[in-house]
Formats: C-alpha cells, structure tokens, sequence
C-alpha cells in the first residue's frame, strides 16, 4: 500500500484516497472502527501519511462516490490538456 503512493509521489502524481464512508471522520474521533489503533493514533497515521506522500483523503458517501471520482478525474484531465497543449 505505501509503496504505492511513494510511486505515485515519485512520479508527481495527484493522489486522492477515497473512502466510502460520508460518516467516516465521525467514526474515526467515535473510535467506531475495527482496529487497536486508538483514535489520536489512527488520524496520527493518517495525517502523517497524507503530510509524507503528498495526498488528501475524502470521505464520502458511497452512493456518489462514482460521481466524485468522475468529475475529479474529467477535471484533472481537462487542467492537463489545457496547460499541456
């Protein structure tokens, strides 16, 4: 997973980290998860990770997910070709 977005950093890329779960920030500081970590722990790991390879993450609802990765892609490519050519 980490090797990803160090290949993703490496090569400049604009990564996003999508979780379908509009709640998901809600249950993180509700320690509403399955794992040890304890709250301060996991936003810990997860900001240093966003910090270390230069990435943002989105929580949101699975339902709009498809749209949200759509139009972040159609508009990111849009960007692209404007600048590039």
């Amino acid at each position: 997973f980490e090797n990803e977005f160090l290949k993703a950093k490496h090569n400049d890329y604009n990564i996003k980290l999508v979780v379908e779960d509009h709640l998901g920030l809600e249950n993180i500081l509700n320690h509403n998860y399955r794992s040890e970590y304890s709250i301060q722990a996991l936003i810990g790991s997860i900001k240093s990770f966003e910090c270390k390879y230069d990435f943002t993450t989105v929580f949101i609802d699975k339902a709009l997910a498809g749209f949200w990765i759509y139009t972040t892609f159609y508009y990111n490519v849009l960007e692209y070709l404007k600048w590039r050519y």
